[in-house]
């Protein structure tokens, strides 16, 4: 008979009943942990985490912005060009063409930072750029909103990538934003959004700081870059024109919430139990040597 053949009256079929292999004690508790690490790893992923920063500059330090009310300690690239005084914090800019940069440590990949600017004075020549970074990548860059004091004492502002080589890549043009002025303390206020990623939406709006905040935003655009699709902090960085006159930025009233995903990879499935009787093959092979 081939095992095509269905059985005949002359043919006896012989059941052969196979008996379930039992767990022993310690072969149940690595099949729960398993099930257990399953059901752990079934969610996309982690409940986001949000924290925020807050700086009110209500300090004096020399040498830098000292720590913020809320969020940490700032950390600046030329200490003795910042301070803080009389509820706000300074750069001291000149003409010697460096930018001077100050950062917080938090990261997120959606970020949304406001902060209040001003100059000492009316920059000359090509003005006073202000740039608010929305996601700041260490060793990579950071998109950020560009914000330029111009000589005519007209605010003007632009959506950027830049990389760690200064190199820019411009997602929105500068244009000059109706109705706000920056000419000598005049306070212009800044909001940054970056969220997401691949791709991440970078948008800004600005206003006088006199006014209530508007509802359209000033520009946006999207980006997918590679090496900007992480998480990042936030920040300014300010640079005066070689052809204006020294000048002092001052800073105030920075809020930011920063919030990343929270996903992370689940740890590996243990490996399912070995019925009794049977033995583990590493184990015997280290016997058999």
């Amino acid at each position: 008979m081939t095992p095509a053949d269905p059985p005949t009256a002359g043919h006896r079929v012989r059941r052969v009943l196979r008996r379930p292999a039992r767990l022993s004690g310690s072969g149940l508790l690595a099949l729960l942990l398993c099930v257990l690490s399953v059901a752990v790893a079934m969610p996309a992923g982690a409940a986001p985490v949000t924290v925020t920063a807050r700086d009110g500059f209500s300090r004096i330090v020399s040498g830098g912005w000292g720590t913020a009310d809320q969020g940490g300690a700032w950390t600046v690239l030329t200490p003795s060009r910042f301070a803080a005084t009389g509820g706000m914090g300074t750069i001291a800019l000149t003409t010697d063409g460096r930018t001077q940069q100050a950062h917080l440590p938090q990261t997120g990949t959606s970020n949304d930072v406001t902060i209040t600017l001003a100059a000492s004075r009316t920059p000359t020549g090509g003005g006073l750029f202000v740039s608010v970074s929305g996601r700041r990548i260490a060793d990579v860059g950071q998109y950020q909103a560009k914000v330029r004091w111009l000589a005519d004492g007209t605010v003007a502002v632009s959506l950027v990538r830049l990389d760690t080589r200064w190199a820019e890549t411009v997602l929105v043009r500068e244009a000059t934003v109706p109705g706000v002025r920056g000419v000598t303390g005049q306070q212009v206020k800044v909001r940054v959004q970056v969220t997401g990623t691949s791709p991440t939406a970078v948008r800004a709006k600005v206003w006088q700081a006199t006014a209530a905040e508007p509802a359209a935003w000033t520009a946006g655009a999207t980006d997918n870059t590679a090496r900007w699709q992480v998480t990042g902090g936030v920040g300014l960085h300010a640079y005066l024109s070689r052809s204006s006159v020294p000048l002092t930025v001052r800073v105030d009233d920075v809020a930011a919430s920063l919030t990343s995903d929270g996903t992370v990879a689940p740890p590996p499935p243990p490996p399912p139990p070995l019925p009794r009787g049977r033995r583990d093959p590493a184990r015997s092979s280290r016997r058999r040597r």
